[in-house]
């Protein structure tokens, strides 16, 4: 069975924002967070092999998307 996309990607886009935010105030902390969600998400599709490629590419996307925004924030 394929999963629907968009439903996981408004599920896994505010965790990549976090680690976006994590990584730009707390970088220790945000790399520990990020390596961690990502080891989650491999056992997750190892186990029930159910294609987590969708939700890293949407953790990319929140983490692409807070790092703009905090960017964009900074420049000003």
């Amino acid at each position: 069975m394929i999963p629907k996309f968009e439903p996981r990607l408004f599920m896994h886009m505010p965790v990549g924002a976090l680690s976006g935010f994590l990584l730009y105030y707390l970088p220790i902390t945000g790399a520990m967070f990020t390596a961690g969600w990502l080891v989650y998400e491999i056992i997750e599709d190892w186990r029930i092999e159910d294609r987590s490629y969708f939700d890293v590419a949407s953790f990319l996307w929140g983490m692409m998307g807070m790092s703009l925004i905090l960017l964009l924030l900074n420049s000003i």
